[in-house]
């Protein structure tokens, strides 16, 4: 009997284990997305302000 729960805390440990790992990844996946988002922002901005630049440089 000891051995049977010996082997059902191990379980439910390595099964609480996995939980964790599969949220670690899930949130290293959505920090991911998010850097991505904000790369292709910076770039939309950055290209923004080369054109404003272009036109103000047109209108003077």
């Amino acid at each position: 009997m000891p051995g049977r729960i010996a082997r059902l805390a191990m379980n439910k440990r390595r099964a609480k284990s996995e939980e964790l790992r599969a949220k670690s990844e899930e949130l290293r996946a959505k920090r991911e997305e998010q850097r991505a988002k904000g790369e292709e922002l910076r770039a939309k901005s950055e290209e923004l302000r080369a054109k404003s630049e272009e036109l103000r440089a047109k209108s003077e």
